[in-house]
């Protein structure tokens, strides 16, 4: 999978992963719900997304997508609120990870 964050200030992060790297990645490597402590009580959901939940916490926005070209197509076609010079790093590194 591919994982777009855009955090509030700095570059955007794109990386690949599957989500149980993700839920490895959140929790130090373990996946121990007491990790997940932080959350706030009554989320429910699985571990991967307990684990999503916090890894955009600090986020702007954060979106996951299954191909390359999915992500591609969003962030070409998307109306979004990036800037011209953010969409087209996002775009950059998209088009590394082929």
């Amino acid at each position: 999978m591919i994982f777009v964050l855009i955090p509030y200030a700095g570059d955007p992060r794109i990386f690949t992963a599957t989500r149980d790297e993700v839920v490895a990645m959140v929790s130090g490597g373990s996946k121990s719900e007491s990790a997940m402590a932080s959350l706030p009580p009554g989320i429910a959901g699985t571990e991967f997304e307990r684990a999503w939940i916090r890894l955009t916490l600090d986020a702007k926005d954060a979106t996951y997508f299954e191909t390359v070209e999915d992500a591609e197509k969003y962030y070409r076609d998307s109306s979004d609120e990036l800037d011209g010079e953010k969409r087209a790093n996002i775009l950059a590194a998209l088009e590394g990870l082929r």
